[in-house]
């Protein structure tokens, strides 16, 4: 999974965001608040307010005591919580980096389809084999749980037929 914190990973505080965007640190919080079952914590984000807070961090972060005392979350945002977050803003701004992002990701789809072009017929012809195996297996596992519960059905008892239909049917409940 893409995003997270720690060692090489890039972040931005809620007030940088705010900064960048020109949009009050409060509208941005608002902004998370209103559409936090979308952000995954640790991931996405990281509410300092929550987590085993360090002063020193935060001040570092560029916040003022009376910030940190009125505020009810302080967030950094990991890229990808960044990305997120630029999704729900509307600006110009915001619609300025989600097209670069988007520019910048087909763009690497491409060179990733151009690299694939290039690896020897042998090699590509291998890799399709391997991918259309992989999907013949999951179509075979589908049809295994379809028989497994065909099974079920056919093996009911003759003298408690009603029982234990009763029993499957309340299992498929």
């Amino acid at each position: 999974m893409y995003g997270g914190f720690g060692k090489g990973k890039k972040c931005v505080s809620d007030k940088t965001v705010s900064e960048i965007h020109k949009i009050t640190t409060s509208d941005i919080r608002k902004a998370i608040n209103r559409n936090i079952v979308r952000f995954k914590e640790y991931v996405d984000f990281i509410d300092l307010k929550r987590s085993s807070r360090n002063d020193d961090l935060i001040s570092s972060l560029g916040y003022s005591k009376q910030q940190v005392i009125q505020a009810e979350h302080i967030y950094i945002l990991s890229e990808r919580g960044y990305a997120k977050l630029i999704k729900i803003m509307d600006t110009d701004l915001a619609w300025e980096v989600h097209d670069k992002l988007i520019d910048e990701y087909f763009q690497m789809r491409e060179e990733k389809e151009i690299k694939f072009n290039e690896l020897s017929p042998m090699l590509r012809t291998l890799i399709n084999l391997e991918l259309r195996q992989k999907e013949q297996e999951s179509k075979i596992n589908a049809i295994g749980e379809k028989v497994e519960s065909i099974k079920d059905v056919v093996a009911l008892s003759p003298n408690n037929w009603r029982k234990e239909t009763a029993n499957l049917i309340n299992k498929a409940a």
